[in-house]
């Protein structure tokens, strides 16, 4: 939840300014006030409402800025398109792979919303929403193709390169569904702060106020790093690498009674590891083919491997011993 912060606030605070500078920095704060002032009013029910809300306008942002995309896909077709099999994003599709197993469990917009309803309800939502999420990911990536056409900056966000080129317009247009796409995400996260500080860790005797208190506290310090310029891909390959340690627990899980260790062992492993990879990814002396994620996906298949054989041994050492009482 503290990476959903400042990846979502910083998404907006391109369209405004370049990363550390002064419009980045305000737009960025504005915008998470904005959502913080109606999350602390309507909690999760608010996030619920404008989920909806968001979700609908989203859609229809997107339709209207794929219509100033498409007309140029006679362009597109003569894109420029990078030499070798590693430098066409095999790496990062790869570890996008690895970390799809755990990256579910613990996300807070899919997780908490997983307690509001019957679990047939949730099933069916959950395959609704995963071929409409698809969907949009596939329509938008012709932003992405428009930007390498447009021939801007990489390291730049490609929406913001696409919307640029397409004059004030478009710019407002593409603004707006990142503001909805990011607003969605961002409410969620507060809501998910608020609930597992006040209703699951049950800390205090005031849970309403605790609530509002955490909300504030997660929008100050999970910004944090948007002030110091942090890459935005960071926030998912990092805390994607730190909850693999959840892909064994959650898979193999079963009414067998094991040890502790088979849950804080990898959890605590792949935590460790996703920090170490973010601070010194050289510490790890090899490298997975030539791209640019090249050690990136080196980490997490380390980690991926080293969390199943830690917690292969406490299985395999539970399930002895309850047979061995039998």
């Amino acid at each position: 939840m503290y990476n959903e912060v400042w990846s979502n606030t910083a998404v907006v605070g391109f369209y405004f300014g370049q990363p550390e500078s002064y419009s980045f920095i305000l737009s960025a704060i504005a915008f998470t006030l904005l959502v913080l002032i109606y999350s602390l009013k309507g909690g999760l029910r608010a996030s619920l409402v404008t989920d909806l809300i968001q979700f609908g306008l989203l859609v229809f942002a997107v339709l209207l800025t794929l219509l100033w995309v498409v007309p140029q896909a006679p362009a597109l077709s003569i894109a420029p398109q990078e030499s070798g099999f590693w430098n066409s994003g095999i790496d990062l599709l790869l570890v996008a792979l690895i970390q799809s197993i755990p990256y579910t469990f613990h996300d807070p917009v899919l997780t908490d919303r997983a307690f509001l309803a019957g679990a047939k309800t949730t099933y069916r939502a959950y395959l609704l929403a995963g071929i409409i999420a698809s969907s949009l990911i596939i329509l938008f990536s012709f932003v992405g193709m428009a930007a390498r056409v447009i021939g801007g900056d990489a390291a730049v966000d490609a929406p913001v390169q696409a919307a640029a080129a397409g004059g004030t317009g478009i710019l407002a247009l593409m603004l707006s569904v990142m503001m909805l796409s990011g607003g969605s995400t961002l409410d969620s996260t507060f809501s998910s702060t608020s609930k597992a500080v006040a209703i699951d860790l049950k800390v205090g005797s005031q849970p309403i106020l605790l609530g509002k208190i955490s909300m504030v506290a997660i929008a100050i310090v999970g910004n944090l790093p948007m002030l110091f310029g942090t890459n935005i891909l960071k926030a998912t390959t990092v805390s994607g690498t730190m909850v693999l340690g959840l892909a064994p627990i959650f898979l193999l899980i079963s009414r067998q009674k094991l040890p502790p260790a088979a849950f804080f062992a990898p959890v605590g492993i792949s935590v460790i590891l996703g920090i170490v990879s973010a601070l010194n990814p050289a510490l790890l002396p090899w490298q997975i083919g030539s791209g640019e994620n090249a050690s990136l996906l080196a980490w997490n298949l380390a980690t991926f491997i080293l969390v199943w054989i830690v917690f292969g041994y406490f299985f395999w050492q539970g399930k002895f011993k309850v047979e061995s009482s039998k």
